[in-house]
């Protein structure tokens, strides 16, 4: 927890146990990784796993170890691996930060900027590494850590300090509603994130499904605990903004395509009546998802089609003024 000089743990009532994948001179070996990945899902049974190390060519074995933790770990709703995209200031992540089935964390300066040898930090002599499959960034520099053999430093820099900054977070969406995916702790995390400095966020990053809002130095932005938090967690249909929305909108559902659920946010800037519902490709109505006043907000809507085919549907808002549709995929 907290303590006087302001340091806290990202997820303070957390377990935690480490992997030791290198020895005391800073070595490792393919096995040493195999095994400290394998580890953290058959003897941790870990729901977050924070990694500050990477680099050098891929190994199959270790990405087919990590693949076992999304597809096994926590009983098939998958371990949340986070990996260091690495300090070279170069435009291709390390590996595994690479792997497709990882978060992929990169470092801000303070000033909201990806950390490069110009940030405004001054620490010009490492940038955080950037480019495609980056997911978020989080603070990097001037940090305040725990030091080897006691005592605390203001400085710990480096993805690797960032790294774990975005695991608290994750813990503590898990620790909030622990039946969520990993992807789906993935996708609310980047959904959530802080498009923060001056980058055009426009491109179409890892995750198709949240279009064309990503940076290749920033990702889909700058990781914020409230906004993740928020998302997780509320009854569906339930409210999920503290402040009141200025526009009507309907967000494209996440995951797309999916298997068998989805979800559908919404937002609504003043109180009235809602109807959001699917519709297969002749126009038939097949399930009503709401149907009812609500209040201002925002709203994610949980839309489980187990009981319907294969295929493209189409999912319409209304309320007040405001008609929106939308496009969605079930793919068995």
């Amino acid at each position: 927890g907290n303590n006087s000089i302001g340091i806290s743990g990202g997820c303070p009532l957390a377990r935690m146990f480490s992997a030791k994948i290198f020895n005391s001179s800073g070595s490792t070996t393919t096995t040493a990784i195999i095994n400290g990945l394998n580890g953290v899902r058959t003897f941790g049974n870990s729901w977050v796993s924070s990694n500050s190390w990477g680099g050098g060519s891929p190994i199959s074995a270790a990405d087919n170890a990590i693949l076992d933790g999304v597809n096994l770990g926590r009983n098939g709703k998958g371990i949340v691996w986070l990996f260091a995209t690495g300090n070279g200031n170069s435009s291709t992540l390390s590996w595994p930060s690479s792997n497709p089935n990882v978060i992929s964390v990169g470092g801000n300066s303070p000033c909201n900027q990806r950390k490069s040898t110009t940030s405004c930090d001054l620490e010009n002599f490492w940038g955080a590494n950037y480019g495609t499959g980056l997911d978020i960034v989080a603070p990097c520099v001037k940090i305040y850590a725990t030091s080897p053999g006691g005592g605390y430093t203001p400085t710990f820099n480096g993805t690797s300090s960032a790294t774990p900054n975005a695991a608290g977070v994750a813990a503590l969406m898990l620790a909030k509603d622990s039946t969520q995916t990993w992807d789906t702790v993935r996708q609310r995390i980047n959904r959530t994130a802080l498009k923060k400095g001056s980058y055009s966020y426009t491109s179409m990053g890892p995750l198709t499904n949240l279009g064309n809002t990503w940076n290749n130095e920033m990702g889909y932005g700058i990781i914020n605990a409230n906004q993740a938090l928020l998302a997780v967690g509320s009854p569906v249909g339930g409210i999920q903004q503290t402040e009141v929305p200025s526009e009507y909108s309907l967000s494209q559902n996440y995951p797309n395509p999916f298997n068998p659920a989805t979800v559908i946010r919404f937002t609504i800037p003043k109180e009235g009546f809602v109807s959001l519902k699917v519709y297969d490709l002749t126009g038939r109505e097949v399930v009503t998802l709401v149907n009812e006043n609500r209040k201002p907000g925002t709203y994610d809507v949980k839309f489980d089609a187990s009981k319907l085919s294969s295929g493209v549907y189409f999912y319409r808002l209304e309320s007040g003024e405001f008609r929106a549709i939308r496009k969605l995929m079930l793919i068995r």
